[in-house]
This record gives structure tokens, C-alpha cells and sequence, in this order.
């Protein structure tokens, strides 16, 4: 099941809800992790393995001494990673045996983190490609378990319990003592400013006694990776954050908005020097594609699609544009850059590569390189199957809009005779994201049906964004301004994302759910209407 994103018309909430879907798209963290303190300290030696290298990591342990009531079915067991190179995220759930025994197979790119969450259980695990990881988990007397893990990262039995807390509560309560960034500050001396604040908030992690060294590298990498991309990268929307805050402060939220934060020039984004994204430990947490795809995306960097471009070619060009930015021509990020520039035409477009895109990528991608193509040339098999089945998207012009007419009613009044599933979504909202990948089966299913699939999103999505991830969807497609995106949330009392309403075929509301139930579930609630 798709966890859910807050949402409401508010710039700040947008912000504040980027980070929190961080926090549950890396980990999945749960209320378990907040109650797990006591665990068994166990010396794993440290086998970092820095490099591409796709396989199936296997997943194996025990639960020892639960109990569960009468009729209640066992727990399901779930592990969650993001691949940097395909970049979209890989959800694994298994169920527990009889015994309390478990067994996972998980496809991944290279040696990294994951979350895992089965019962009221939540942690890390390591993934090594073609290694397993060992995980038993003992129900004390005292409803706190012991862990133990053996696994090829390095992971100890304290990291597996403790590392979501430290990063993601402590090392963020640290952060909100610091001083107020001042938003009027220039774009180059605010990324300044935010990178002492990130210096100083990482002191948590760099000497605190429950993680090991292993896990500190690997937290404060993804510490800043999370850092770099949902603040730096997106600026404006930042120091409107800021601010916004600091009218809060001062009571003067009511005042007429008329901040408009400056355009950042290229020389801010020499701060990316800061963030090593040559250094292979990058690969090791979920969150570098993203970081990738920001760069791919930004608007004042320009990078052009790789589309037909050879390789060597488009790097060239990119290189004149981030060489001097990164402190580097060649490396690590310069590979993975290009390789989701492709992966960014699969996740955002659903379109297949050309004959000479393969081509390209198969001329670059080569020797010691060649497992980047494997990865991509099987992304795009997926894809294939997919685009066979995709519609166009319809891209609808918003009826004319009042908080007191029927709007959603004129929307349905197209489809006449038809269920009308309507899915209120954005583009940076993960979650929203994978439901529609995981529904993709239910539309296969009952293509043909009459059925009609509705999308829904505001002006929190980046419009040319979002006018390449519709051509992915398929579907009839709104962009809503902030006015009317608030008043339909209010009218279907929504406060998070993805939310839907399945409307029958004389356009009755018969559902209405937030967070994606499942594919069993959504097909079940679809044909019952036919």
C-alpha cells in the first residue's frame, strides 16, 4: 500500500511534505522504530563495494517468540529501496511463515541501504548483490526485541534500530534550534549559510554512540543528498519557506504575499562542489537518482535530453556546464548522470528507447561499464510492454470555477455511462507516483471497459514537469490553480495525497480513499460499478 503525502494549497506545507516523503519513501519508518532501543551490539565487518553491480540480494531470519490472537493473520514483511540507476523506488513484501521464518529475494543495483518493516518491527537492512543479509528478531519480556543482523555492509544490530532515528528525529531536532536562515540574504551567500547549518545539524551523527562507523558514513551522506534535493535545488521554494515562516512569527501571515525570492544565477550551484557526487558511497543511500534527476530538471542549468545524442557527445556538453560546478570533468556522477538521462525518458515519459538510443547506450556503456546497459536495456523491456498499452494524455481546460458550483460535477458529466476514477496527485509526491505504476496491471485488466481515469494536480507541480510525466500516465489530465485545488480538497475533506474518488456510471460518488489500497482492492471497487 502507497503511504499518503500531506498537501494543501500552502508553499510551506509543500516544502515540509518533500521531507517527510523523503523520510518514508527511504526507510518506511514506522512507531516501531521510536520503541526498539535495546538491541544487541554485533561486530559485522565492513565490505563497502562502491561500484554498479545489479543482482538479487536475499533476504533471510526469524522472528523468535511472537504471539498473535486468535484469527489474526500473520504479519506481512516488506523491504523498500530506491536503484540509482533505473531510480524508481522497489517495494518487496513477503509474509512470515508459521515458524516466524522468512526468506526475500530483492533485485538491486549495487551494495546499499534499505528499510524493513514487518510487524511492529521497522528498520534498515544492508543489500549486497548476490549476498544475503541475516536478520533474527527476539520478543522480550520487556515487548523491547533483540536484533540481530549479519549482512556484507557492515550494518551492526544498534544501526538497524537506531539509524532512522538519529537522522531523521534527532539530527532534524538538532537543526530547529539553530538560527532562522534570513531569506533576504543573495543566493550564493544563502547556500553558504545553509551549508555551515547542515555542518553543524551533522554533529549528531558524526559522535553519536549508537551508530557505527559504517552507518555514520552512510547517514551523512544521505543526509546531504536529502539536503541538496529538496532545498538547494529548489531554491526559490525555499526561501519563500523561509519567509513565509518568519511572517508567521511576526503575526503577519495575513498580509498580502508579494515576495518574489531572486532567480539564482549559475554561479549559486557552485555549492554542488560541497556534495562530493563523484564519491561512490552516494550509491549506498535511495536518494541520489533524485538528486540526479534535479540536475537533469533545473531550469537555470539547462541540461539539454540525451535523446539521439551519442554519449560522448551529450558529456561533452554537460561537462562545459558542470565541470566548474562539481570540481570535476570525470567520475562517477558523469556516468550516472547519463545513465538517468535515459531513465528519466522511462520514468517520466514511459517511452521505449529508439533503435539508436540502444545503440548509443551500448557504445558507451561497455567493459567494466556494460552493467549500466544491462540495467537500462531491462528498464526498457519493461517499458515496452507498457507503452504498448498506454493511452495519449488528454490535457482538459478547467470548467469555469466557483468555490459554490458544481465543478467535479461537470467533469463527470463526460463520461456518461462510464465509472470515472479520479486520482489527485502531484508530480513530487512519490507515493502518488508508485500507486499509478501499481495500478498500471488494473488498467490492463480491464482495458476495454467503460471506464474513464481522471488526473488531478495544482500548481505545486512544476508545470513542464508535469508535461512530460503526463505522456507517461495516459488518462485526461487538469492543472488546477491554488484557489481551486484548495476548494475541492475541502470539498472532499482530503488533507493528503494520493487521494480518489471512484464516481459510478450515473456519476455517484460510491468511494472516496486516500493512499492506494492495492491493486486487488482497486479492481475489486472499479468492477463492482460495471
Amino acid at each position: 500500500m502507497a503511504a499518503s503525502c500531506l498537501i494543501n494549497s500552502q508553499k510551506e506545507n509543500r516544502n515540509m511534505n518533500k521531507f517527510t516523503l523523503l523520510l518514508i519513501k527511504t526507510l518506511l519508518v514506522c512507531t516501531g522504530l521510536l520503541i526498539l532501543s535495546s538491541c544487541e551490539w554485533q561486530s559485522n565487518k565492513q565490505t563497502f563495494v562502491p561500484e554498479i553491480q545489479p543482482g538479487i540480494a536475499k533476504v533471510s531470519g526469524k522472528v523468535i517468540g511472537f504471539t498473535l490472537e486468535e484469527n489474526e493473520p500473520l504479519p506481512d514483511i516488506m523491504i523498500t529501496t530506491v536503484p540509482p540507476v533505473a531510480g524508481t523506488r522497489i517495494t518487496i513484501t513477503g509474509q512470515l511463515n508459521q515458524d516466524g521464518s522468512f526468506e526475500l529475494e530483492v533485485p538491486v543495483e549495487c551494495q546499499t541501504i534499505a528499510g524493513m518493516c514487518f510487524g511492529d518491527f521497522c528498520g534498515v537492512i544492508g543489500l549486497t548483490p548476490n549476498e544475503e543479509t541475516h536478520l533474527e528478531l527476539t520478543v522480550t519480556d520487556t515487548g523491547k526485541p533483540d536484533v540481530v543482523i549479519t549482512d556484507k555492509l557492515g550494518l551492526t544490530s544498534n544501526d538497524v534500530v537506531n539509524y532512522a532515528h538519529v537522522l531523521y528525529v534527532e539530527v532534524n531536532n538538532y537543526r530547529g534550534t539553530l538560527p532562522s536562515l534570513d531569506y533576504r540574504v543573495l543566493p550564493d551567500s544563502f547556500a553558504q549559510g545553509y551549508i555551515e547549518r547542515i555542518e553543524e545539524s551533522l554533529s549528531v551523527v558524526k559522535n553519536h554512540p549508537l551508530l557505527s562507523e559504517t552507518a555514520k558514513k552512510i547517514a551523512i551522506a544521505a543526509w546531504k543528498q536529502e539536503r541538496l534535493y529538496a532545498w538547494f535545488m529548489d531554491y526559490k521554494g525555499t526561501v519563500k519557506l523561509i519567509h513565509s515562516s518568519e511572517m508567521k512569527r511576526q503575526g503577519r501571515e495575513k498580509e498580502p504575499d508579494d515576495f518574489v525570492p531572486e532567480e539564482p544565477g549559475k554561479s549559486y550551484y557552485m555549492f554542488l562542489r560541497y556534495f562530493d557526487l563523484n564519491n561512490p558511497i552516494n550509491l549506498q543511500t535511495t536518494t541520489y537518482s533524485e538528486v540526479l534527476q534535479s540536475i537533469l530538471g533545473n531550469e537555470t542549468l539547462q541540461i539539454p535530453p540525451i535523446g539521439e545524442t551519442p554519449v560522448e557527445i551529450w558529456l561533452s556538453d554537460v561537462k562545459s556546464v558542470m565541470s566548474d560546478l562539481i570540481g570535476a570533468d570525470t567520475g562517477l556522477f558523469y556516468e550516472m548522470l547519463a545513465a538517468n538521462s535515459y531513465a528519466r525518458q522511462f520514468n517520466n515519459e514511459s517511452r521505449p528507447l529508439s533503435d539508436k538510443q540502444k545503440e548509443n547506450l551500448k557504445n558507451y556503456f561497455k567493459g567494466k561499464k556494460g552493467e549500466f546497459a544491462k540495467i537500462l536495456l531491462r528498464k526498457n523491456d519493461e517499458i515496452i510492454k507498457w507503452d504498448a498499452k498506454k493511452d495519449p494524455p488528454v490535457v482538459n481546460k478547467t470548467p469555469f470555477f466557483s468555490k459554490n458550483n458544481k465543478w467535479m460535477d461537470t467533469i463527470i458529466s463526460k463520461y456518461k455511462g462510464k465509472v470515472v476514477v479520479v486520482d489527485f496527485w502531484a508530480t513530487w509526491c512519490a507515493p502518488c507516483l508508485d500507486a499509478m505504476t501499481e495500478y498500471r496491471e488494473v488498467k490492463k485488466v480491464l482495458e476495454g471497459k467503460d471506464i474513464g481515469f481522471v488526473y488531478i494536480t495544482n500548481s505545486s507541480s512544476p508545470k513542464k514537469l508535469w508535461e512530460e510525466k503526463i505522456k507517461g500516465i495516459g488518462g485526461e489530465h487538469y492543472y488546477l490553480n491554488v484557489e481551486e485545488w484548495g476548494s475541492l480538497m475541502d470539498k472532499f475533506d482530503f488533507s493528503k495525497i494520493p487521494s480518489y474518488l471512484i464516481f459510478d456510471t450515473n456519476g455517484k460518488l460510491r468511494h472516496k480513499f486516500t493512499g492506494y489500497p492495492g491493486n486487488e482492492k482497486m479492481q475489486a471497487m472499479i468492477e463492482e460499478l460495471l
